[in-house]
């Protein structure tokens, strides 16, 4: 397995420096930068082959954005995470997907599939998976469960829209995790503590029975710690140190 970090530009030299094999990015803080901050990036010390935060909050994807509005961001952004590298994006976005009140869960789920298409067509030119990221319910208010999350991959019905696990997000929900080996097919891994921080010694037993069962599945993909970081070099190797302990 790989093992990268979520982070931004500005520590991707100590990232590489530690020992991470890839660095994820936000994409849709990318897809905002200028011509000559997105040229300066391409020379990145670490490879960025992951990328997350696709849409910023501004969007509205149930009600409020148009399909013409979401295509052309869309098309920016692959094209951007192509340039640098990018061989899989994370769909999570939660404040972008939420469900305005009034509208029917079944019509948000209906749109949502039609988004996914269109992120699907956009990123399928350039060899790009999707990797749905199911999200604990204090931040959105739909595709919240491992579950939910795959039977939407199964409506989207793309072979380049896949699933996402995050412990954090498992364990905010209280999903048990002997949902893995049921649903099995996972294409991207997001970890961290039980306090969304970096993974800690503390926890180790937990990670294990996760990435256990994560093996047993048959992955052997990319793991991306993604949690709140202070002092960047010393939780980031201190994390880093735990899952290699594990691996």
């Amino acid at each position: 397995m790989k093992l990268g970090i979520c982070t931004s530009p500005e520590h991707l030299t100590e990232a590489r420096e530690l020992g991470f094999d890839y660095a994820e990015l936000a994409l849709s803080q990318i897809a905002a930068l200028d011509d000559a901050s997105f040229a300066a990036l391409k020379k990145a010390p670490l490879p960025l082959e992951t990328f997350n935060v696709l849409f910023p909050g501004t969007f509205r994807l149930i009600e409020g954005s148009s399909d013409e509005e979401i295509r052309a961001y869309l098309d920016l952004a692959m094209e951007r995470a192509h340039a640098l590298g990018g061989k899989l994006v994370v769909f999570g976005s939660g404040g972008a997907r939420k469900v305005p009140d009034g509208i029917p869960y079944i019509s948000a789920f209906r749109r949502l599939v039609d988004i996914a298409r269109m992120i699907s067509d956009a990123a399928l030119p350039y060899g790009i998976d999707i990797a749905v990221e199911p999200l604990r319910y204090a931040e959105t208010n739909i595709l919240n469960t491992l579950s939910e999350g795959a039977a939407f991959t199964a409506a989207v019905d793309r072979p380049n829209v896949k699933l996402l696990a995050d412990l954090y997000h498992v364990w905010s929900n209280r999903e048990p995790l002997s949902q893995i080996p049921v649903i099995r097919d996972f294409a991207h891994i997001h970890i961290s503590s039980a306090g969304r921080g970096v993974p800690v010694k503390e926890e180790l037993s937990d990670y294990q029975e996760f990435i256990h069962l994560l093996k047993g599945c048959g992955y052997d993909g990319r793991i991306s710690i993604e949690g709140r970081i202070g002092d960047f070099r010393m939780e980031a190797e201190s994390g880093l140190g735990v899952l290699k302990a594990i691996l």
